[in-house]
């Protein structure tokens, strides 16, 4: 939160001279989708646990993280200083969804002859939360002259801390007989509360005078952070915890990537 409130203050310090010298100040709201950047897939082969003649269990495909946009909406404070070149202060408020896919693990039964093998496919369950991102940009800005305009920016940009947590559950193995197979799993956590980070953001856009002080404007902006790896916890796993940390170990750390594009349309104002 200090590094939120250094940023906006000298952000504020940067523009101050708007209120006082020559330029024009405008104020500008708007909203639209949101289309997030991250995604990952995970690979992980679960051990017999005990091993059990006649059964095998395999890992069919992946279990993934895909995130998928919503609503975003901001609002923006800008200083022409010099005609077309201008200085502009911007918070976004972007909803992104991560939504878990389960792993499907296959369970071959080769039962002794003459019965037939069977086999059976069982899903993994898994949870995430994401919090909404709050980007808060301090870009150099061009607005285009005429009653239609190109508008672009870029610069520096802050995403407070968020909260990302993620809770999954996966298969070990085999155990029962074959009229009642069960699979234990191995419950993993991760996430909590992630610091912030600093990227960059870049937009383009066309505005359109409706009059002398309003303007309606549509743009797209795409918002870009660094990656941060995040390790998963195993959580309440009272069979040999040694092994629930070699199988922690067998999976890649969740890399996350909070960057997304927005598309938006809004009404600026002039003073």
């Amino acid at each position: 939160m200090e590094s939120v409130s250094r940023t906006t203050l000298l952000a504020l310090l940067l523009l101050s001279p708007a209120t006082g010298g020559a330029g024009q100040v405008e104020i500008s709201a708007w909203a639209g989708p949101s289309l997030p950047f991250y995604s990952q897939s995970f690979r992980y082969q679960p051990p017999p646990v005990p091993p059990l003649p006649g059964f095998g269990v395999d890992q069919v495909g992946e279990f993934k993280f895909d995130a998928s946009g919503g609503l975003s909406f901001g609002a923006g404070f800008a200083w022409q200083f010099a005609g077309t070149l201008g200085a502009e202060l911007r918070v976004d408020s972007g909803a992104i969804d991560v939504t878990q896919e389960g792993a499907r693990f296959r369970v071959n039964v080769r039962p002794p002859a003459p019965l037939p093998p069977v086999a059976l496919d069982i899903e993994t369950e898994g949870s995430i939360a994401l919090g909404r991102l709050l980007p808060i940009s301090l870009n150099l800005r061009y607005r285009g002259d005429g009653r239609v305009g190109l508008v672009a920016s870029g610069g520096l940009s802050y995403l407070p801390g968020v909260d990302f947590t993620v809770s999954q559950e996966l298969g070990l193995g085999a155990i029962g007989g074959i009229s009642g197979i069960q699979i234990p799993t191995l419950p993993l956590e991760a996430g909590g509360r992630i610091e912030g980070f600093w990227g960059v953001n870049a937009g383009l856009g066309v505005r359109f005078r409706l009059s002398e002080t309003v303007s309606a404007n549509v743009e797209g902006r795409g918002f870009f952070f660094g990656e941060r790896e995040i390790e998963w916890k195993v959580d309440r796993f009272p069979i040999r915890p040694e092994l629930g940390e070699i199988l922690r170990l067998q999976l890649d750390p969740i890399r996350f990537t909070p960057g997304f594009f927005q598309a938006t349309a809004g009404l600026s104002v002039r003073f």
